[in-house]
């Protein structure tokens, strides 16, 4: 059985690492972004159902993104306020 400080150890080691995923999950927020306001530009007009679908599916992953982010700083507070505790 581990050890406290061994407990402690690896708490920190995995808050560092979901805090890295948390860059990337914003990074890829952003380009998401950069997507969709170039998919509207040229799009704009049309009516055709596929250009509907296309942004659709982008603003889905997106919020989904958005959701993973909401998540991971709740388990980042949640595991450092349990560092704290032990």
């Amino acid at each position: 059985m581990a050890g406290i400080d061994e407990v402690k150890v690896h708490i920190s080691a995995s808050v560092d690492e979901a805090d890295r995923a948390l860059l990337a999950i914003r990074g890829v927020s952003e380009r998401l972004d950069e997507v969709l306001n170039r998919l509207r530009l040229v799009m704009a007009g049309s009516a055709h159902v596929r250009a509907a679908e296309a942004i659709a599916a982008i603003e889905a992953a997106q919020s989904s993104l958005g959701d993973a982010q909401t998540q991971v700083s709740l388990g980042i507070q949640a595991a450092q306020s349990y560092h704290g505790l032990i």
